[in-house]
């Protein structure tokens, strides 16, 4: 069950597959009045590995460490704020529609049996949901700046992350 903030209400949730990298994975997609919410498999930072061949201190470069191999999927729960949104529709699919959802920088694809309910009630949810907090909006590569946020579940990174310290969504920067 999906941990609501004060003052937040559920506007729908039912079941989906988020299809990316790592194939379709299965959980439920819970529309808040103000975020959307993944319960499910969600990519885990994999540990700092050795430098191999393929890194800068591999090829006699300057040591940067990079984390070895693909994310590992471990249960758990992705929150993306509305204001990170910018737009939801049913997609054609290969059995049925599908929802894309647009964030700031990427776009999500689930797969449900509701893309056609779903993508309205994202929108209408959106046009009354919070803005933004003062000053995320502009603040990224900015000298001096605060901690990017994460796109998944706000959480502030430091910068030039490659993944949240916080859910271990990839950071897109």
């Amino acid at each position: 069950m999906v941990e609501l903030h004060p003052g937040e209400a559920v506007v729908k949730t039912g079941p989906v597959r988020w299809v990316g990298r790592e194939g379709e994975r299965p959980g439920t997609l819970t529309l808040t009045n103000r975020a959307l919410i993944f319960e499910g498999p969600i990519p885990q930072r994999p540990p700092e590995g050795p430098m191999g061949a393929g890194s800068a201190a591999g090829r006699g470069g300057g040591g940067v460490q990079r984390p070895a191999g693909p994310p590992t999927l471990i249960p758990g729960t992705l929150r993306i704020p509305l204001w990170r949104c910018r737009g939801a529709a049913a997609i054609p699919g290969p059995s049925g529609s599908d929802l894309g959802i647009q964030l700031l920088q990427r776009s999500l694809l689930l797969r449900t049996n509701e893309a056609d309910a779903w993508a309205p009630a994202i929108r209408q949810a959106r046009a009354s949901a919070p803005p933004p907090p003062p000053g995320v909006m502009g603040m990224k590569g900015a000298p001096g700046a605060a901690d990017p946020p994460c796109e998944h579940c706000g959480k502030p990174n430091p910068a030039g992350s490659a993944f949240c310290g916080s859910c271990g969504a990839p950071l897109h920067t």
